[in-house]
C-alpha cells in the first residue's frame, strides 16, 4: 500500500483536521496504519481504530478513515470489516459504507449494493443505488453530486 510516510501522512492528518486535539482520532489511524506496515501489530489493530472512526467518528474522521480502508481492501479482513459495516444497526454507518460503493472493487462493490439497495432505510437505499450507478457508469459522473451529498429522506 503507497503511502508518503508516517510523518508526511500526520502532518497532512494535523492541517486537514483541526490541530492535534480535533486530527487526534486520524493520527491514531495513520500511526496504526504504519505501525501493521511495519509489522509492528497485526491488520485488526488498524482495522479496529478505523472501524471506531466510521461508526463514530464526525464526517471529516469517517471519510478519512473509509478511505484507509478502501486502501486496505484488498486485505480479506478489511473487506470483513466492510461487510459488518454495511451491517450495522444505524442507517448513517450503513449510509456511510454505500458512500463508497463507486470506489470498492467487484466483487465487494457488488455484496455490498445488494445488501443495500434493499435497505430498510429510503435513503440508505437512494445512496447505493446513486453509487452503484456512478459504479457501472463513471462516464455519467460528470456533473453529479460526490460522494458525500446527502439525498433526500
Amino acid at each position: 500500500m503507497f503511502t508518503f510516510g508516517r510523518d508526511h501522512e500526520v502532518q497532512v492528518a494535523l492541517r486537514r483536521h483541526g490541530g492535534s486535539e480535533r486530527g487526534s482520532e486520524v493520527v491514531a489511524i495513520v500511526n496504526a496504519i504504519h505501525d501493521f506496515l511495519e509489522n509492528k501489530v497485526p491488520i485488526t489493530v488498524a482495522l479496529g481504530l478505523i472501524g471506531e472512526a466510521i461508526i463514530a467518528g464526525r464526517r471529516d474522521v469517517w471519510e478519512a478513515g473509509a478511505t484507509w480502508l478502501l486502501k486496505l481492501t484488498k486485505h480479506a479482513e478489511a473487506r470483513d470489516v466492510w461487510l459488518q459495516l454495511a451491517h450495522h444497526s444505524k442507517a448513517e454507518v450503513r449510509f456511510r459504507v454505500a458512500s463508497f460503493i463507486d470506489d470498492l472493487p467487484n466483487p465487494l462493490a457488488s455484496e455490498l449494493f445488494e445488501l443495500l439497495k434493499d435497505d430498510q432505510s429510503r435513503r440508505v437505499r437512494q445512496h447505493a443505488i446513486e453509487r452503484w450507478d456512478m459504479h457501472e457508469h463513471p462516464e455519467r459522473t460528470i456533473g453529479r453530486p460526490n460522494r458525500f451529498t446527502r439525498t433526500s429522506r
